[in-house]
């Protein structure tokens, strides 16, 4: 490989994430003990249960999870105060993540599945799980940066920081969420900054699927509002232009707004005195006063963060990139 090669590959955004996110992503998975990522256990568990098909969670005195063998199960859950079935199955709380939709999870379900039918423990092969969750958290992410024709270097950074790529090397359902994040930007940034683009049918069918599987990770779906910096004239028409608001933003909103109403019953309080099904429920009942409330809880959890902290220091620290800051550095980016 000659001198002109490696300077296009080094010069290249993408080449840069690939490499840089391989090496330092495959030293984090085999660093950080395992089972020792953010609620890590719980996430894998959900994943356990969705390679059986299993998407529903149970219900068991007051508590949602899903019942185990205990071969299935961490020696640290199996204390003999756990609750069993008469088959000895052990009960496993997932309050957290027992009614997260599946997107996330599906490289790691069918990772467990794999080791399921070729008679692997999945227990035993934690590091090849958290392998394949990483590189399809990079080929999305890689995707992304390939695809948007502005702010490559931003993705790039915020990809790249360390806690992004801490939470892309464990079982977590953050890892594809943040992954989605990336990919619906990009196109958005790409169908509204590149002068050429005439939004046809299949570009909004393309963004319409990525708003689905975002928004079937971890319900994030006010990032969908991106879809307003398209400027109108690249649409065909108004009608074209109402349905495609429809497909983007409104139907995916309606369709985990149908997830969350089918699986209301298995929400469990993750605070004594906070009650998530009843607060959902009012919602329903009072959707102006909720809406009332949101501008302020907006300004509260994007703007006001950015006005008081150090966005170059967090950067260094790698303490921008959870979910919520992703979109912050992403709109501050935009604004600026």
């Amino acid at each position: 490989m000659g001198i002109t090669s490696l300077n296009k590959i080094f010069n290249n955004e993408k080449y840069i994430f690939l490499l840089l996110s391989l090496i330092f992503g495959i030293v984090f998975i085999f660093v950080k003990p395992v089972f020792e990522g953010w609620d890590e256990s719980a996430h894998y568990y959900k994943a356990a249960q969705l390679a059986k098909l299993n998407i529903t969670p149970q219900k068991f005195n007051n508590q949602v999870g899903y019942f185990f063998s205990p071969a299935e199960v961490l020696s640290v859950d199996q204390s003999s105060g756990r609750a069993r079935d008469e088959k000895g199955n052990i009960f496993i709380s997932l309050a957290n993540t027992g009614v997260y939709p599946p997107v996330s999870y599906i490289p790691a379900a069918v990772t467990i599945w794999a080791a399921n039918l070729l008679k692997l423990s999945p227990l035993k092969i934690v590091p090849v799980i958290r392998l394949i969750n990483l590189f399809a958290w990079i080929f999305i992410i890689y995707t992304a940066i390939s695809i948007t024709p502005v702010y490559k270097k931003t993705m790039l950074i915020v990809a790249l920081m360390p806690l992004s790529l801490l939470l892309a090397s464990i079982i977590s359902a953050d890892t594809i969420c943040n992954a989605f994040a990336f990919l619906f930007t990009a196109l958005i940034l790409k169908y509204a900054y590149t002068d050429t683009v005439q939004l046809v049918p299949k570009n909004i069918f393309i963004l319409f699927i990525t708003a689905i599987l975002l928004v079937m990770t971890k319900g994030y779906f006010f990032l969908l509002l991106l879809f307003l910096l398209i400027p109108g004239k690249k649409f065909i028409s108004q009608k074209f232009y109402a349905g495609s608001l429809f497909l983007v933003i409104f139907l995916p909103l309606i369709i985990i707004l149908l997830w969350t109403y089918s699986n209301i019953n298995y929400v469990v309080p993750l605070r004594e005195g906070v009650d998530q099904a009843a607060q959902f429920k009012d919602i329903l009942k009072n959707p102006l006063i909720f809406l009332s409330y949101l501008p302020e809880q907006l300004y509260r959890t994007i703007f006001m963060p950015l006005i008081e902290i150090d966005i170059v220091n967090n950067a260094v620290s790698g303490m921008l990139m959870n979910n919520h800051d992703y979109i912050k550095y992403i709109i501050s980016s935009l604004i600026s």
